[in-house]
């Protein structure tokens, strides 16, 4: 059995224990918590920081349904129900908390990690949705102190790759990724940098050879952190993605949007894969439960980020993407 083989079997395995385990204790308390916020139920409102019980419960929803898409997926199932639920929760709990801590810069739980951040970017490319990418990138990048906590995490390399592959997409001079916790843990981009130098590379065959060494490193980093006294950490630790490679599919997909041609992909990760297949953008197929969610967390606080907010933050940061 093949490595690729060995990881989508144990993907499998662990989502399928988790996802029917996980329905009622996340997902269906978290839509139930929405539907009671939303109709103002009195003793749910009784509850201390209802007002912003958008912001977890979103993040809950985000977590159960990528995990039942990826089953779903990895079963032959071919609906893309819950990868909808998922980028929709995941964008609304990312805008949230950078507009809680634009109103509260003290508001400390309101923050996403680095690795979430780059997740929520390279899964909203890879389904063609440019605009929204560039919005999530540039709300994180003009706040990356209070947002992402200062990248402050485990000691992975690929969230530094995707934070640096989208500024440097995005033509984000202005924007300063080094952090102190960077600065002290970080002396480059690890396995991920040859990947980042050459991106742009204009010779598909060439570029070729540079992304299969990188789905080597993904299926190498596809794993569960190992906790404990002596700690291991990985880049790719969410069992969803470890047959779904999002970040090598958004680099493929950047270079579609500069106009480079992309080379076949022989990599086993890619082969009779059906998270591999880079489509035109999805139709957006909205939840209304989480519309009537967002639209009242930004009835009630002020500031929330829309796609017109991107000429006042391209000219802060540096020049958007090129057309």
């Amino acid at each position: 059995m093949s490595t690729v083989d060995e990881l989508r079997k144990n993907a499998e395995t662990l989502l399928n224990r988790r996802v029917p385990r996980n329905k009622a204790l996340i997902y269906d308390d978290a839509m139930s918590g929405l539907s009671k916020w939303l109709a103002n139920d009195a003793a749910f409102m009784m509850k201390p920081n209802v007002q912003r019980c958008l912001f977890p419960f979103s993040g809950e929803i985000y977590s159960w349904s990528i995990e039942k898409f990826a089953a779903d997926r990895l079963s032959g199932i071919q609906d893309m129900t819950w990868l909808q639920l998922a980028q929709q929760s995941q964008s609304i709990h990312f805008i949230s908390a950078a507009t809680l801590r634009a109103n509260n810069r003290q508001h400390l739980s309101a923050f996403v990690s680095l690795d979430y951040f780059g997740i929520l970017l390279c899964r909203t490319v890879v389904l063609g949705w440019q605009e929204d990418a560039e919005l999530f990138a540039r709300v994180g990048f003009n706040d990356v102190a209070g947002v992402l906590n200062d990248g402050v995490g485990p000691r992975q390399n690929l969230p530094w790759f995707i934070a640096e592959l989208f500024k440097d997409w995005l033509g984000a001079k202005e924007v300063n990724l080094d952090t102190p916790f960077r600065t002290e843990f970080f002396d480059d981009l690890g396995p991920w940098q040859k990947l980042f130098d050459n991106w742009r590379e204009a010779d598909p065959a060439q570029f070729g050879k540079i992304v299969f060494e990188a789905a080597e490193t993904h299926v190498v980093q596809s794993h569960e952190a190992e906790l404990g006294k002596k700690e291991k950490r990985f880049d790719v630790e969410k069992a969803a993605y470890w047959i779904w490679p999002i970040s090598l599919l958004a680099v493929l997909r950047l270079r579609e949007w500069e106009g480079l041609s992309n080379p076949t992909m022989t990599h086993p990760l890619f082969l009779n894969n059906p998270f591999c297949a880079l489509k035109a953008p999805i139709k957006r197929e909205p939840n209304a439960l989480l519309e009537a969610a967002q639209e009242r967390f930004a009835r009630e606080n002020p500031g929330v980020a829309t796609i017109s907010d991107l000429p006042r933050l391209r000219k802060a940061q540096g020049s958007g993407p090129e057309a």
